[in-house]
């Protein structure tokens, strides 16, 4: 079936190409101006990837669900589980391929220039466990509030929290990371 790809503010966008395998589409759309954009949208859904050993007792996990856009009001969630109870977290993204930056917190996989994206707290209750805490962010929202120049249809963005982890011996740790392609 057809998916609709949205525009990036204007009315109009056209599909110019597409890959043998359908996955990428190449084309042209509009911004609210009227100005023509090149944009390349790719089908795969988000992946995490750069895979961390436990720094602490805490093995946090993180997931991608929906599917990014500049334009979508569907949600695009990224969440992230089994954090320290009581932790803050630091999400941070950067445009292009992941990296692998070994540190005493993990590995760093966002490439640079790096930007901080959210900080959130990770509530759980220590009573529960040491683990229970968990926060969730609504990547589409940020996409589409964006004032960062980077953020385009067709950019490769990797996102990556680092978590306070008292029980780690740097007190603090790297959680794998999420990448994708912002659709428009």
């Amino acid at each position: 079936g057809f998916e609709l790809l949205g525009t990036l503010g204007g009315n109009e966008s056209w599909a110019r190409g597409v890959s043998a395998d359908g996955v990428t589409i190449v084309g042209t759309s509009s911004l609210a101006s009227g100005e023509g954009r090149g944009f390349r949208w790719r089908g795969t859904a988000a992946s995490v990837t750069c895979a961390q050993a436990a720094v602490g007792p805490c093995a946090a996990s993180i997931e991608a669900l929906g599917a990014p856009s500049l334009t979508s009001t569907s949600p695009f969630w990224l969440r992230l589980r089994a954090l320290p109870s009581g932790s803050f977290v630091e999400l941070v993204y950067g445009v292009g391929g992941a990296v692998a930056l070994p540190g005493v917190n993990g590995t760093l996989c966002v490439p640079g220039p790096r930007t901080r994206l959210a900080v959130l707290g990770a509530g759980g209750a220590a009573s529960l466990g040491p683990c229970e805490g968990g926060v969730a962010f609504e990547v589409n929202a940020f996409l589409r509030a964006s004032s960062d120049p980077a953020i385009i249809a067709g950019a490769h963005l990797v996102v990556q929290a680092l978590y306070r982890d008292g029980a780690a011996s740097s007190g603090a740790a790297w959680s794998a990371a999420v990448e994708f392609d912002v659709a428009p």
